[in-house]
């Protein structure tokens, strides 16, 4: 679906496969191939939208093709009256995303992606048909072990949730004065906030959907706390004096600088995709046009902070309505590249010391200045995440003990984020890990994690047929092709990065 990071879905002398063809969603009855029609295999057979179901009987299990959008799947299931846990953005495809683990807007609430795959169908290197449901090793390692690895996913079954309304609040703070007082405010809340609250966040913006309604107590006291962010009289009164103060000197943008200069005074309408600089990347879009928009800007010159709120009747509706994958305001390309890495941060850091995550949004803060970045978007996690048990799946321990997921893009940033949270206290979003993670095993899944995935990518692969980049018995391949060593060779230190694994790519 073109959502790749520099190349790490290609590979030098190797066939890629494209499933785009591959896109249907229906319901099913339980989670079991049975009562799947078999006709979806056929491409020619999923030409047409799918938005039917094989099935009259209310079912909470949809069944899904691997070249499927999640705008589609969304479709489908709320002609049901469900929905899916699905990505943000409408063009995402299902099967890369889930494999990966998945987060998403609704995860605080139902977890992620990886947590509703109930069963899959997998073609291995040698061509025998898996499917595999609960219980199954293969569907355990799909759960977060990443695509392109054990086989090709050519179908995928997920659990479904009754949908509900969702109220988007999108606040920015524009004045620097204001962010030490709004990261006081995003440490002390966030860990715990209802988790119907899910959605994204900067060091200086929050893209949030609550999934309920605006008179919810628990969405109104939040939003109440927004306001009274600028509404505060002595913070707009220091808002002032430090503007005053950073008119009469210039701001070098250090690393330790605890604040930087507005760049624009004037109030800020919503984001929009024309912004050189979006707050959220792509997860700041405008309201749909058939949306009632509401506008709520705190009282006062100079309050520092914007406040957008704009209710939306289902999820169908956040990503744009039927025709959202036809919406050019939707659908917009990205980056040309992308410097990404992520790091998830634990709740213990957050709640236990509060002034070390606050210092590392200051230096955060501060390097974004310096390298005139574009904004980051990061995660909210925590809630449902945190319910499922560590052995569960094959994600990173660290995954449901991280309250956020933090996203940098340069060299420097990703650094900062490293030395502050290494891999002996957390670890890295598989779906957003960087190119060049260092001890890339232990960063995606843990010691412990990677070696039983390693010892199921033996059984369902041992000829290494499926060689992406930082999968799991990711090695090296010479100019023919043919991989450089062994699954078992590779697996006998398989904690360091290896010269030759950043030699090719």
């Amino acid at each position: 679906t073109g959502h790749d990071y520099d190349g790490r879905s290609t590979g030098d002398a190797s066939v890629s496969i494209n499933l785009s063809r591959m896109r249907w969603a229906r319901f099913v009855t339980r989670p079991f191939f049975k009562d799947d029609d078999d006709d979806d295999d056929d491409p020619d057979a999923a030409e047409e939208a799918p938005t039917t179901t094989t099935t009259t009987v209310s079912s909470e299990y949809v069944s899904v093709g691997p070249g499927t959008p999640w705008l589609d799947v969304v479709r489908a299931t709320l002609a049901r009256d469900r929905i899916p846990v699905a990505g943000y953005d409408a063009t995402v495809g299902v099967a890369g995303f889930t494999l990966g683990g998945g987060h998403g807007p609704l995860s605080r609430q139902h977890g992620l992606a990886a947590d509703q795959l109930v069963a899959a169908r997998v073609v291995d290197g040698a061509g025998e048909v898996w499917e595999v449901t609960e219980g199954d090793e293969l569907l355990w390692a799909l759960r977060g072990g990443g695509g392109g690895t054990f086989g090709v996913a050519t179908r995928v079954v997920y659990k479904t949730h009754a949908p509900t309304p969702i109220v988007s609040v999108y606040f920015e703070v524009w004045d620097a004065a204001l962010y030490e007082a709004f990261w006081d405010l995003w440490i002390a809340r966030s860990p715990d906030l209802d988790r119907r609250w899910g959605g994204y966040w900067s060091h200086r913006a929050l893209l949030l959907h609550f999934h309920g309604r605006r008179d919810d107590p628990a969405c109104a006291e939040f939003v109440r706390a927004l306001e009274a962010l600028s509404e505060d009289p002595h913070r707009r009164a220091a808002a002032a004096a430090a503007r005053e103060d950073e008119e009469e000197e210039a701001v070098e943008g250090s690393p330790d600088e605890g604040r930087r200069p507005s760049q624009n005074n004037e109030h800020l309408s919503p984001p929009t995709f024309d912004e050189e600089q979006q707050p959220v990347l792509n997860a700041t879009r405008p309201p749909a046009a058939n949306q009632q928009q509401a506008p709520r800007v705190p009282p006062g010159t100079g309050a520092g902070t914007t406040l957008w709120i704009t209710e939306y009747a289902s999820l169908l509706d956040l990503h744009g309505g039927y025709s959202g994958l036809r919406n050019p305001l939707l659908t917009l390309p990205g980056f040309a590249t992308c410097d990404i890495a992520s790091r998830l941060v634990p709740r213990s850091f957050v709640v236990e010391t509060p002034e070390r995550a606050k210092q590392l949004l200051r230096d955060l803060a501060g390097r974004y200045a310096a390298e005139a970045a574009p904004w980051p978007v990061n995660y909210l996690l925590g809630g449902a995440v945190a319910d499922a048990s560590v052995e569960a799946d094959a994600m990173h321990p660290a995954v449901r003990q991280a309250v956020w997921a933090i996203m940098t893009f340069s060299p420097r940033t990703h650094a900062l984020v490293r030395a502050a949270l290494p891999n002996n206290v957390t670890g890295a979003n598989f779906n957003h890990h960087h190119k060049l993670e260092p001890d890339w095993h232990t960063a995606l899944w843990g010691r412990a994690k990677y070696r039983r995935l390693a010892a199921i990518k033996d059984k369902y692969d041992p000829h290494y047929r499926f060689n992406c980049w930082h999968c799991v018995g990711y090695v090296a391949t010479s100019q023919s092709g043919s991989p450089s060593g062994s699954l078992r060779e590779f697996d006998a230190a398989p904690f360091g990065p290896s010269p030759s694994c950043f030699a090719t790519g």
